[in-house]
């Protein structure tokens, strides 16, 4: 399924990938996130009983998804973004290992374009460490397929989540696999373009949106990121530099402190840690303005 709001110039690109599959049968849900621009006309003008369109008022990108999946007829769920491309085998290389029963999640490579041009990359499937059982999967857009009965189990999308609501729905499907005796596969061909906008032009880089998501991942998943510190202590940053952008700098010296104890090895930590500690220098180095300087993808777990 693809969720949108206001990308009427993108989104056809999208579809006519899915639409191009070698795989058959399949649907195209379009969840149209109360889009005020042409999105409606343009979706109206593809013509194609394979691609469904459901629209919403503005909630949100996760619950958007969720919103397809509730009306998808699938037994297999897999969430596209509506500014990137599929290969035409993308749809049968992630939905063939599902013939076996014990299946329940399968994730392939993917390449990132970024928007300065320069060369695209190549992001592997990778074991994702001790927080995610050591699976060898991905939870990117367009990157992982998973089986319906088990994202239900999950409980779908936190909607709570504005940035990294993949990988919060990864650490949850991992219970459940893990519950269920299910098992994840992957596929090593890349098959999925993704479009990677500069972290100024993302939502999901406000500093609001940030801090929020990242409290959720600590507060919801402590005792499975404790397995990989580097992840516990990535969210801590992501809160904590959040805050000094909001101007919260008591907030932001407690979280980067955790963060610090958390993976004391990393000296960077102890960096953002001064900087929070003296106001007039974080608010140099942190404007709310200016999203970069903290990741905000989910790393493998690098020890």
């Amino acid at each position: 399924m693809i969720p949108t709001h206001n990308r009427a110039a993108l989104l056809p690109r999208a579809i006519k990938g899915v639409l191009a599959q070698s795989a058959s049968p399949f649907e195209v849900v379009v969840v149209d996130d109360g889009s005020t621009d042409d999105t409606a006309s343009v979706l109206e003008a593809i013509g194609d009983a394979r691609v469904r369109t459901v629209h919403q008022a503005q909630a949100g990108v996760a619950a958007a998804r969720n919103h397809g999946a509730r009306v998808a007829t699938g037994e297999v769920l897999l969430f596209l973004d509506d500014d990137d491309d599929v290969e035409p085998s993308w749809l049968q290389a992630l939905t063939d290992p599902f013939a076996d029963p014990a299946i329940a999640l399968v994730s392939c490579a993917s390449i990132h374009c970024q928007p300065d041009g320069s060369q695209p990359r190549e992001s592997p499937v990778r074991d994702l460490g001790a927080a995610y059982d050591h699976i060898q999967a991905k939870f990117d857009t367009g990157t992982y397929a998973v089986r319906r009965d088990a994202f239900e189990a999950a409980g779908g999308f936190a909607e709570e989540v504005a940035s990294g609501e993949h990988h919060e729905l990864g650490l949850r499907l991992v219970d459940v696999l893990a519950a269920r005796s299910w098992r994840s596969t992957f596929v090593s061909t890349p098959l999925v373009t993704i479009h990677d906008r500069a972290s100024i032009d993302r939502s999901s880089n406000d500093p609001h949106r940030l801090l929020t998501s990242a409290l959720y991942f600590v507060d919801h998943h402590r005792q499975r990121l404790a397995r990989s510190p580097n992840l516990l202590a990535n969210y801590l940053a992501i809160a904590g530099v959040s805050a000094a952008r909001l101007g919260d700098f008591p907030r932001a010296r407690r979280l980067l402190g955790q963060a610090a104890r958390t993976q004391p090895t990393r000296v960077k930590h102890y960096g953002r840690w001064l900087l929070a500690a003296v106001p007039p220098f974080g608010r140099r180095v942190w404007r709310a303005d200016q999203w970069q300087g903290v990741t905000t993808t989910q790393p493998a777990e690098r020890g």
